[in-house]
Order: C-alpha cells, then structure tokens, then sequence
C-alpha cells in the first residue's frame, strides 16, 4: 500500500529543516571556537605585553640606582619597546623622584604603562658594635686594648670604656689587656644573611641596581677567591667626615694593615682582616678572625655604625601604588 505524497513531502520538509538546523548548529559552534581561540591569543598577547612593560619598569630601576636622573629613550633587553623617565622636581628642590614610563612602538601596542621611582638611603644590618668576629688574636706582649670606644659613643654612665666584643671562640687573655671590655659569646659564627649576600656578590660582580641596591658614596664591594686576600682601595676612610664602607664577599680575607688612622666600617663575609698599624674609627665585623698585631685597634664610633646600617647604600624602588596604565 502506497503512503500518501503529502506525508512524503512533509518528511522530506522535515528532514530538510534537521539538516539546516545541524548546520546552524556547527557553524555557530566553530565561530565560538575560532572566536575563544581568537581571544585566548589576544589575551595572551596582551599579557605578555604588559609584563614585558613591567619587566621595563624593573629595569629602568635597576639604571637609577648606578645612574640617578632622566634616562635617554632606550630599548631593553625584555621586549618592552622604549623605555624613558621623566624627572620630577620636589617642593624643596631636590631629586628624588622620577616617573618612569614603558611603552611600545606604535603598531605594536597603544598602551603605556608607568611609575614612581624614589631613591632613598639605606644600609645594611649589622650588630651595634665595634667587632663582631669568629675570634682575634694580637702580637705577643700587647699591653693595649684591642677595642676602645670615642668619647661620643659612651654610654651616659661612663661605666663600660668600649661596647663589648662579640666572639664565635673568646680569646685567651682578652679581658687582661688594660681597657679592655669583658667579649659576648655569638651562638653561631658571624655572617651576613643570604639576602644581604645575594646583593653584595651582585654588586661585587658589576650588577649595579641588582634588587634595587646599590653602593652609596663612600662604599665600595669587594669579592676575592675563598682563601685568597684583597686589600682597601686607595684613599678609603681617609676623612673623618666621610667614613667608608667596605663589604668583602666570596670567602676572601681584608688586608688593611699599615693604614694609620682611618674611618669605616669593615665587614668581610666568610674570611679574616687584618689591622696591624691600623687604627679603625666605627667598626669590624668578619666571620673568622680579626688579627690586631702590635699596634691595631678598633675605636669603636655609634656615628659610623650608624652611618653604615643607615644611609651607606641608595636604594631604589618603584612606589606601591603608583603604576598606572595610559592609552596613547
């Protein structure tokens, strides 16, 4: 028996709308895969944009510390495009703060991104005292005292000559040299922290900036072979009104012997220093030993010591809160 042609009409009507459905139905799905897809390599590119933008900003830092003041266009190293910075005068005249802005050629990226960089003074942590050492030792026959104190760093009782000495071992015969503060025991050897150590092999190894810090006037960083010795630059602490720092890493011993009187700070990560003919108005702190000899000593001077934990080191950073993103 025959089916009627209307019923085979509609069947062919219906099989026909199933079939435009089904290829509505892939066609819009391909366009929102090619549309996620789409927007998934836009995302991305914009991303990496804008940290190579940031990547920008961290290292217009790291060039203010070496060099403070308005940086040329230049491209980095980070895919950042141009970077420049724009100097900004303070209320009292000076140079402390600097906009800093990265950003991309045209065509590549309409958007700019920036910054306030403020330089300020810092220093790094050490004891308030005037040695800090693994041990010492001195000539044979010595009758002075080893660590001494200025007359501005007494305490307001007068009771103590020196602020005391901190020792890994205490030398024999420490407290019969006349004058002579009673040394503290260190639980450990002396050393400066892993932090204070990544930046300072830095530095020593010419990454001026690294981590935002850098040697202020007066420091210098020095770096030698575990086991070997370096000696002072020429000059250093020569003035009492300008006290120098010196921070030796890698291991190496200081040799700062036959100096006279000088102003300092001395900090030597991992070696030795030796002070014969050398009188050291602040302060020594290594993690072995610090050889007096016949005639060196250390005034212990809380100004200096201060002076290195304070403002010895510029610093550099870019402002929390500041970063800002423009449409050119």
């Amino acid at each position: 028996m025959s089916r009627p042609r209307g019923d085979q009409g509609s069947i062919i009507l219906f099989v026909l709308f199933v079939c435009l459905g089904v290829a509505v139905l892939v066609q819009t799905l391909s366009v929102v895969v090619l549309c996620a897809e789409h927007g998934r390599e836009v995302e991305s590119t914009g991303r990496q944009s804008m940290a190579a933008k940031d990547a920008g900003l961290a290292e217009a830092r790291q060039r203010l510390v070496a060099s403070w003041g308005p940086l040329d266009r230049m491209t980095t190293g980070t895919g950042a495009g141009e970077v420049w910075t724009q100097a900004v005068g303070l209320p009292d005249g000076g140079q402390w703060a600097l906009d800093v802005i990265a950003g991309q050629p045209a065509g590549v990226s309409p958007i700019s991104v920036s910054a306030w960089a403020e330089r300020g003074r810092d220093g790094l942590d050490l004891p308030l005292a005037g040695l800090v050492a693994g041990t010492a030792t001195w000539a044979l026959g010595r009758s002075q005292a080893c660590v001494t104190a200025e007359e501005a760093s007494l305490s307001d009782g007068g009771a103590t000559p020196a602020e005391p000495a901190w020792f890994r071992t205490a030398p024999a015969g420490w407290d019969g040299l006349p004058g002579q503060a009673a040394p503290g025991t260190l639980g450990a050897p002396w050393s400066l922290d892993e932090g204070w150590r990544a930046i300072f092999t830095g530095l020593a190894a010419g990454g001026e900036g690294t981590s935002g810090v850098g040697a202020g006037d007066g420091a210098c960083v020095l770096r030698g072979p575990e086991g070997g010795q370096v000696g002072l630059p020429a000059g250093w602490g020569a003035s009492a009104t300008e006290p120098a720092l010196v921070v030796v890493v890698g291991g190496a011993s200081l040799d700062a012997r036959g100096l006279g009187e000088r102003w300092g700070v001395i900090v030597v990560d991992g070696g030795d220093v030796r002070l014969d003919g050398t009188r050291l108005h602040g302060g020594v702190f290594a993690t072995c030993t610090v050889d007096f000899g016949a005639g060196g000593a250390v005034a212990f001077s809380r100004t200096v010591v201060r002076w290195a934990t304070d403002r010895s080191l510029v610093r550099v950073r870019l402002v929390p809160g500041s970063r800002r993103e423009t449409l050119e």
